[in-house]
């Protein structure tokens, strides 16, 4: 019996010396956090524009095809103080409209500020673009338009072979497909 106790404080001893570590090393691991809080904060200080100007930026000056940009919008104050801007913010490319949503950084709600996600199609061809950027009601309306050139690049292609059944289904599968068409398109059409 004594050496199946023994056997059973070992077992247990592993977990245990883990949690030990962990209470010992818990100041450290705290102080850490609070300076890496403290220095994120006076990042997340943010300087906003003066009365009703606007100022937008790209991630990026040069991009390509079939990618994504990130789009940042901070407001001046007497946008933010006046208004709530919900839904009076948006940016237009190539016929498409984008909504911004409000930042929020390690759960810290950015006041005037704002982003979006810009998508450049695939295929678009190479050169200079805009993004017009509207702030505000139709009388008190602000815009800007940002300017990037869109790189060629090649992407690389890849042949499938698919089996023909796949393509062409034997009839006695049809009936099955037909059944599995109408209830997907009843769930899409809700």
């Amino acid at each position: 019996m004594g050496k199946n106790r023994k056997a059973e404080i070992i077992f247990y001893w592993a977990p245990l010396r883990r949690f030990l570590s962990i209470l010992i090393l818990l100041p450290f691991l705290n102080a850490c956090a609070s300076a890496s809080v403290e220095s994120e904060s006076s990042v997340q200080e943010h300087a906003l524009p003066s009365g009703r100007e606007i100022e937008a930026k790209l991630n990026v000056q040069d991009t390509y095809d079939a990618s994504v940009l990130v789009l940042q919008l901070k407001v001046g104050s007497a946008w933010v103080k006046e208004q709530d801007l919900k839904g009076q913010i948006e940016a237009t490319f190539e016929g498409r409209t984008y909504k911004f949503y409000e930042v929020i950084q390690n759960g810290i709600k950015q006041d005037g500020v704002f982003e979006t996600l810009v998508g450049v199609p695939y295929l678009y061809k190479p050169g200079p673009a805009v993004v017009t950027v509207k702030v505000g009601r139709l009388e008190a309306q602000k815009s800007v338009d940002l300017k990037f050139n869109v790189n060629e690049y090649v992407y690389k292609s890849e042949l499938l072979t698919v089996d023909p059944k796949k393509i062409n289904p034997p009839p006695s599968a049809m009936k099955r497909i037909q059944a599995e068409i109408k209830v997907v398109g009843a769930v899409y059409s809700r």
